[in-house]
């Protein structure tokens, strides 16, 4: 595959009386005579011959000759029976689930990832870190117990009461 560009370089001929305007134009926007140097160096650039400048770009496969290879990106599964999941008896069941202690849950997980079991325990810090505490009740993930809150002598839970009777 080669991509090609042109690009013409040819200065459109302009007439004499607008040349003359533009002259005359830029001459009184900036109050002095007008420059011809800009002119006569942008015709010596291009030249009266009209110039073309030709890219091209070409591909690995062209320099070779070779059409590039088209992948299959479709995979086919095969319909044996041993891959046929829909009826199989080894379904997971409630009684699978209750089997496993949910205490042990996340240590099966990570052997299931390749983790060998094996707790290496430098100092006691460590292994109070990995202990278990029990959280308080109505105190959500990460917040700390307020001491007040565990004296139960100085709570006072709110009753409705009727106006009329103040039972």
């Amino acid at each position: 595959m080669s991509l090609s560009f042109n690009i013409d370089l040819k200065k459109k001929k302009t007439s004499s009386k607008n040349s003359n305007k533009k002259k005359r134009a830029k001459s009184e926007i900036f109050g002095g005579d007008y420059d011809d140097n800009k002119d006569e160096i942008s015709n010596i650039t291009n030249s009266k011959k009209r110039q073309k400048i030709k890219l091209t770009e070409i591909s690995k496969n062209d320099l070779l000759e070779k059409i590039p290879e088209k992948k299959n990106l479709v995979i086919k599964i095969d319909n044996d029976d041993s891959n046929d999941h829909s009826t199989s008896q080894e379904m997971t069941t409630s009684t699978d689930y209750k089997s496993v202690p949910v205490e042990e849950f996340g240590a099966a997980m990570l052997r299931g990832m390749g983790w060998d079991g094996n707790l290496d325990y430098d100092s006691k810090s460590q292994a109070d870190i990995l202990s278990k505490d029990v959280h308080p009740d109505g105190v959500g993930i990460g917040a700390k117990s307020d001491v007040k809150a565990v004296d139960t002598d100085s709570f006072m839970p709110l009753v409705k009461l009727n106006k009329d009777t103040h039972d």
